[in-house]
């Protein structure tokens, strides 16, 4: 086996700086989950017609890929997914509801793939996965010429630029790179664990044998990604005028006796609570609302589990709110029907859990110079999860900054020097994995 050779950060560009500020400055569709879309289409920030800013995802990616296209790297897919492929119950119900009735939703959400080299079989394909997508409301884009601050800037075009950078230096120590082995970029779409994204490219074929998805792990790799449930109280009632008290529902009472019972019977199993909503004009007693569960799982009976233990807590709430409310006056009827009109709603169950193995990658990654996540730190979501299963493969997540932003630190934020040791990690892993193969390749006849 070659041995791997020695490349020495040369660090982002003027013009990589460039492109970066260019892509945090460019609003691109916020991540697509649940909770989002159902905000979006109750008329929140990112609703249609609601006044904020503008998606331009296509945009971005356009600019991307032209940069990616001066190193080599050809688009081989650029689109989103089809409806079809969203009519799965691992979809969250307000994202279908979504793709149904807002025009434009899914082409707002594209996702994007370049390759360097001709197609060939995953044995001889790298991966690498990068969003562009932020949050709305996010902190200012700025750079003082040492920190890049803006949303995406730690974990989403921070590190998207900084990989081009990596595959540039790649390219210069080994310039017949892309003769030798296969580099696949996924620019995918995010939110709804992947599901609009990543697991349809995944799906399509677009996988290597060792897949890393851009996380912030302060560059250490992590091949293992959590999974979350996420369940909605719902409370159904009818709204009526806020100045009569007989007989109405209360629901904002109800959701919030709930919410401090389940974080009492909770509080030792790792279940996020929040999102209570009641009561949405002035004037007017809510007589619906509703409190959003999120149930992180690092395995798949572990996630069952806690579903059951969920669903449980809840009846036991309901049956102490019953006892506890029906003789107040005018929180008798909600007691005496809270069973009746309340109802526990799965908007995402069920999705896969990554705990990927493979050793000679894994000391491929050795050899490159990575360092291991600490097997006693715990894992975190990503959409790397679909790639669960997938024979003979390695999955890591890999990427510079935190999840945890530094004290004081407002918004997200990464240094440049953490992105130019990501670009170095990203040269070194592609050459260790080139030296690794064969000094023959054979091109597949398809693109995916």
């Amino acid at each position: 086996m070659s041995p791997v050779p020695v490349w020495a950060a040369t660090g982002l560009l003027p013009v990589d700086c460039e492109l970066l500020l260019h892509l945090l400055r460019t609003p691109a569709a916020p991540p697509a989950d649940g909770r989002t879309e159902a905000l979006s289409l109750a008329g929140g920030p990112w609703a249609d017609g609601a006044g904020g800013p503008v998606p331009d995802t296509v945009r971005a990616m356009e600019r991307y890929a032209a940069a990616a296209d001066r190193l080599g790297l050809a688009t081989v897919h650029f689109g989103s997914p089809l409806p079809a492929e969203l009519d799965r119950p691992d979809v969250p119900p307000a994202v279908r509801r979504a793709v149904a009735e807002r025009p434009g939703y899914l082409a707002d959400r594209p996702s994007l793939v370049l390759r360097l080299g001709p197609a060939r079989s995953a044995a001889r394909t790298v991966m690498v996965n990068v969003r562009l997508d932020a949050a709305p409301g996010s902190a200012p884009v700025s750079f003082d010429g040492r920190r890049v601050r803006g949303p995406g800037a730690n974990g989403g075009a921070g590190p998207a630029v900084a990989l081009l950078a990596g595959i540039r230096a790649a390219l210069a120590m080994a310039p017949a790179l892309g003769e030798r082995i296969t580099v696949l970029v996924q620019l995918a779409a995010g939110g709804a664990g992947g599901v609009l994204g990543t697991r349809p490219l995944v799906e399509r074929g677009y996988v290597g044998a060792l897949n890393v998805f851009c996380a912030p792990t302060g560059l250490r790799w992590l091949p293992r990604a959590t999974a979350a449930s996420t369940a909605r109280l719902r409370v159904r009632g009818e709204d009526v005028a806020a100045d009569r008290t007989d007989g109405r529902i209360e629901a904002a009472v109800l959701l919030g006796f709930l919410a401090q019972y389940l974080a009492r019977e909770l509080a030792d199993r790792p279940v996020r609570i929040g999102g209570l909503t009641a009561g949405p004009l002035p004037g007017v007693a809510a007589g619906g609302g509703e409190l959003l569960l999120e149930l992180p799982y690092g395995d798949a009976a572990a996630g069952r589990a806690a579903e059951r233990t969920v669903e449980a807590a809840v009846a036991g709430g309901l049956a102490r709110f019953r006892t506890d409310f029906a003789d107040l006056p005018g929180l008798a009827r909600t007691a005496g029907e809270c069973a009746r009109i309340t109802a526990v709603e799965w908007l995402q169950r069920g999705l896969p859990v990554l705990d990927s193995r493979h050793p000679a990658l894994e000391r491929l990654l050795t050899r490159a110079g990575l360092a291991r996540w600490p097997g006693e730190e715990p894992a975190f979501d990503s959409d790397a999860i679909w790639t669960a299963g997938l024979p003979d493969t390695l999955t890591v997540l890999f990427g510079p900054g935190t999840a945890v932003p530094a004290t004081g630190d407002a918004g997200e934020s990464v240094d440049l020097d953490r992105l130019d040791e990501f670009a170095d990690a990203v040269a070194r892993l592609l050459t260790a994995f080139a030296a690794s193969t064969t000094s023959t390749s054979t091109a597949s006849t398809t693109d995916g």
